[in-house]
């Protein structure tokens, strides 16, 4: 098991008053992208190689002043294709995470049919110290 990785359904969130802008390109919008990844042991499987490939490109010591709140869109290959700001901090801060650097610059469209690639969608925080954590965003079914 991943240190820091959860597998805990997160509730959604809500700020009253606030506008969370998405720091995703404008034509990759969350949820617009084919079906959803819902299978088990795939969540898990990804749940494992995106809290690594996150890992692997922080640099230094992570610290903000609010913890970081995501929702991240990964291909079954395990490609980030998609993040959205889930609270004022997270964008606020996003260039100071490994997201920017991790987002895949394709739009995840299969080439055969010409419809989108399924996608798995986790809840992806970096808390005030810096620890990450990776939940899928609906839980394991």
């Amino acid at each position: 098991e991943t240190p820091g990785a959860t597998l805990a359904s997160p509730a959604p969130l809500e700020t009253p008053g606030a506008t969370l802008a998405s720091p995703t390109p404008t034509n990759s919008p969350l949820a617009s992208q084919g079906a959803e990844i819902t299978d088990a042991s795939t969540l898990r499987q990804l749940n494992t190689t995106l809290y690594n490939n996150i890992q692997q490109k922080v640099e230094g010591r992570l610290r903000f002043p609010d913890k970081l709140e995501y929702r991240v869109g990964v291909r079954a290959d395990g490609t980030l294709v998609e993040y959205e700001a889930r609270n004022q901090a997270a964008i606020d801060y996003a260039d100071q995470t490994p997201l920017p650097k991790l987002q895949s610059s394709t739009t995840p469209v299969a080439p055969a049919t010409g419809s989108s690639e399924p996608i798995a969608y986790y809840r992806v925080v970096f808390t005030r110290r810096g620890v990450l954590q990776v939940s899928p965003w609906r839980g394991i079914p």
